[in-house]
């Protein structure tokens, strides 16, 4: 028998098995075998095979091109395409190996796994590694906890990443993994049109742990669907031919049908595009992830304003190079006030356009227009968490011995500017800012312009006198827009005196910017005296009052040549949120050779000598009384000598005096017992502890109206169960921001003024006057009588 004559045989015998599977008999097992095994590479050999997974490869790493592509707005633009492509290329190598030598799952992942080691270093952590190549110590530990810890990392970490730490592992892991399984499907398994299953689920992940904008998304998914849609038909026309022994028959209309297809979804996609596409932005997971930072918990920079003038006037505190002389620095922006300070937030308070403190990448995206400098920072005797910076952030690098421990500690808040280390910085690290200083426009364009939009944390409460100044000064500006306003507000309150209250020449001035403080800086307007503290906080409160989105900013000014900066340079200064120039700087403050020199520059009434006056004349002597009593009468005993009546006397005190042994005196104990307790909280001689005190007073005075806290809960959520239980309390004496004003008096680095405390205790009292509103007036008595305050609190 010749070839040809078994060639016919064949094809007559498999004519003859598909017309009885159309009549519904059973498949041959040979049939059943071969269609398992038709389409893996093992059933062609030489060019084909060569050409099948070169094919292959190339759709699973144009495929890892596009997942790339959306990796760009997270990442930036530049070793990105080194990680995922290489990672990708590792993925496929294994692939084609494992399959070659038909090795099972395990041999497969432990090739995997060592090339992952091998070349990790280069493509995930180029700066760890020994020339950028070999594998250390650092990168190896990287390695190994990125594909853990990297995922979470990149969704808390503000964008463009870039190289830090071990966060490109994940897009490595992505293109390793999802281009070793397309491959793996392609080659070995008995349904190769899913194979590029993995390479779309890549996609999509690499869209999910994005930003919410994407890198020509519908460029990307209309390129996806032709790769994907190419791939699959070529993979079925594979398997064709495999289960026809070979023969290879192109079928053009097959193919014209896959071009027409595909053009009739690219024409729709572009035609549904203006309608699906919405003006907010693309939900993703970065932002369904909670923020790990809560800037809530440290105390406001702001408080220890006054201890740069008294402890470290003349102290260096840190030093910078590469900055213009007279540059701000800002340490922290403040943009919550509570009445009491005024406090850092973020987008997770009640400010929505606060910002978020985020972990940031090589670089920070910022469109600021500016001249852009690049100094170094190196800290002396300045401690803490808050970072200071120059103008706007465009990168940040630390350096030294802790340079690791502090990137990763570091969070930056784009909005405000502010930096912070939850590590803590101290004396002797350092490390260089690239950053832009804003352009400020002109007066006259201040002037002009009106108030952005913009949603701030709420500044309550405001006081009547800042609102009553407001109104009064209004009237001054020449026109009635939210620059003329701030302008004219800025001008009047640079007509005070400058004053700390430090030297003994100065006019007494009060540490704090509370409400009492700015109050009384504002009670009398042609004397107004005070420092930056005040001054900034007034106008920041005469701009919201006027309802012109304000803030306060705390820093220093850069004064000396040799760049040091000292305790002496604080300042604090206002910025106002106008359209079209975004957050401007306004200075409030007199300049410092305003001094007073007198209380008044009233006349004074000058008092007259006092002068004694005589001594009256004495009296004539007058002549004696007469005694009138007719004669023969009696003379009257009882009007020349008294006698007291004890036995009346006796009986009067044992009818009265029971009553008030066994009623009066207790309820005189217990009242005299609460007032003593509380003069004692009032008068302790630590200031923080009469600030402990004052709450101790809310929670006892609720205990005895009949609602105890939870004894072990913090302050802020007994607060949160009495504004639940008492609803007589009002906004002004809102018990969590008594309680979160104790917190930061308790635990926090600053000092309190005795100024700061009364105030703390009169808000105090009208807290408690709202829990005594919120019940009877027989339940008040009862409360005033209870004894369980005294009671062990458990």
């Amino acid at each position: 028998m010749s070839v040809l004559d078994w060639v016919d045989e064949r094809r007559d015998r498999l004519a003859e098995r598909v017309a009885g599977l159309r009549q519904g008999a059973p498949v041959p097992a040979s049939l059943r075998t071969r269609r398992r095994t038709a389409t893996t590479i093992h059933a062609v050999s030489g060019t084909a095979r060569t050409l099948w997974i070169t094919v292959d490869a190339v759709a699973a790493l144009t495929m890892l091109v596009l997942v790339t592509v959306a990796w760009l707005p997270t990442y930036g633009n530049g070793w990105v395409w080194v990680a995922s492509l290489g990672g990708g290329l590792i993925g496929a190598a294994v692939a084609v190996v494992a399959a070659l030598h038909r090795w099972d799952a395990a041999r497969t992942v432990g090739l995997a796994l060592a090339a992952y080691l091998a070349f990790g270093t280069l493509l995930a952590m180029p700066s760890a590694g020994l020339g950028q190549v070999l594998p250390t110590p650092r990168s190896l530990t990287g390695l190994l906890q990125g594909p853990v810890l990297g995922w979470k990392a990149m969704l808390t970490l503000q964008p463009p990443i870039g190289e830090t730490s071990y966060l490109y592992v994940p897009v490595v892991l992505v293109g390793l993994v999802s281009v070793l399984g397309s491959v793996t499907l392609a080659l070995r398994s008995g349904r190769p049109m899913s194979a590029p299953a993995p390479m779309v689920a890549a996609l999509v992940l690499a869209f999910l742990l994005g930003v919410s904008t994407s890198q020509a998304p519908l460029l990307v998914g209309l390129a996806a669907l032709f790769v994907v849609m190419v791939w699959t038909t070529n993979r079925r026309a594979q398997q064709r031919r495999s289960l026809v022994l070979g023969h290879a028959v192109v079928r053009w209309p097959q193919v014209v049908t896959a071009v027409l297809v595909i053009a009739v979804v690219t024409g729709l996609a572009v035609a549904v595009r203006p309608v699906l596409d919405t003006t907010g932005p693309r939900r993703t997971l970065r932002a369904l992830v909670a923020q790990p930072l809560d800037v809530q918990r440290y105390p406001s920079p702001l408080q220890a304003f006054r201890l740069n003038l008294t402890d470290n006037k003349a102290t260096t505190l840190f030093t910078v190079t590469g900055a213009p002389a007279g540059t701000r620095i800002r340490v922290a922006t403040l943009d919550g006030y509570d009445g009491y300070t005024y406090n850092v937030s973020n987008s997770r308070s009640l400010g929505a356009d606060s910002g978020a403190f985020q972990r940031i990448g090589s670089r920070v995206s910022d469109s600021t227009v500016g001249q852009q400098v690049t100094v170094t920072v190196t800290m002396g005797a300045l401690s803490g968490v808050w970072v200071p910076t120059v103008g706007k952030t465009l990168a940040l690098s630390f350096e030294g011995g802790r340079s690791v421990a502090l990137a990763d500690a570091f969070h930056y808040n784009q909005g405000s500017g502010t930096g912070i280390v939850t590590a803590g910085l101290g004396q002797g690290d350092s490390y260089t800012e690239l950053a832009v200083i804003p352009a400020q426009p002109s007066r006259s364009e201040i002037l002009a312009a009106s108030a952005g939009a913009i949603r701030l944390p709420p500044a309550d409460p405001i006081p009547d006198a800042v609102r009553d100044v407001a109104a009064k000064w209004a009237a001054l500006a020449p026109d009635s827009n939210a620059g003329a306003l701030v302008t004219t507000y800025a001008d009047q309150l640079k007509l005070g005196y400058y004053s700390n209250g430090i030297g003994p020449e100065e006019a007494e001035s009060w540490a704090g910017h509370n409400v009492a403080r700015i109050s009384d800086l504002l009670k009398n307007t042609q004397q107004m005296v005070g420092d930056e503290e005040q001054y900034s906080v007034a106008l920041a409160l005469l701009a919201r009052a006027a309802g012109i989105p304000a803030r306060v900013s705390y820093g220093y000014t850069l004064r000396s040549t040799d760049g040091s900066v000292q305790g002496s340079d604080v300042t604090a200064w206002t910025e106002v949120y106008l359209a079209g120039y975004g957050w401007v700087a306004m200075d409030a403050t007199p300049p410092k050779d305003r001094r007073l020199t007198s209380l008044s520059n009233q006349p004074q009434s000058v008092p007259r000598p006092q002068v004694e006056n005589p001594p009256a004349p004495p009296q004539k002597p007058g002549s004696l009384e007469q005694d009138t009593t007719p004669p023969g009468s009696v003379p009257d005993v009882t009007k020349k000598r008294f006698s007291l009546d004890w036995a009346l006397v006796g009986k009067v005190a044992a009818v009265g005096g029971i009553p008030l042994v066994f009623v009066i005196a207790p309820v005189a104990l217990i009242i005299g017992l609460k007032l003593r307790r509380r003069r004692s909280r009032m008068s302790s001689g630590d200031l923080v502890d009469r600030v402990a005190g004052g709450w101790a007073e809310i929670i006892d005075r609720a205990r005895d109206l009949g609602q105890t806290p939870t004894p072990f809960a913090t302050r802020t959520e007994q607060a949160e169960q009495l504004v639940k239980a008492f609803t007589g309390l009002t906004e002004r004496a809102d018990p969590r921001v008594l309680a979160r004003q104790a917190d930061m008096t308790v635990f926090g680095p600053g000092t309190v003024t005795p100024g700061q405390v009364s105030t703390y205790w009169a808000t105090v009292d009208e807290a408690m006057g709202g829990l005594n509103r919120s019940v009877s007036v027989v339940a008040r008595v009862r409360a005033s009588l209870s004894v369980r305050s005294f009671r062990r609190y458990r």
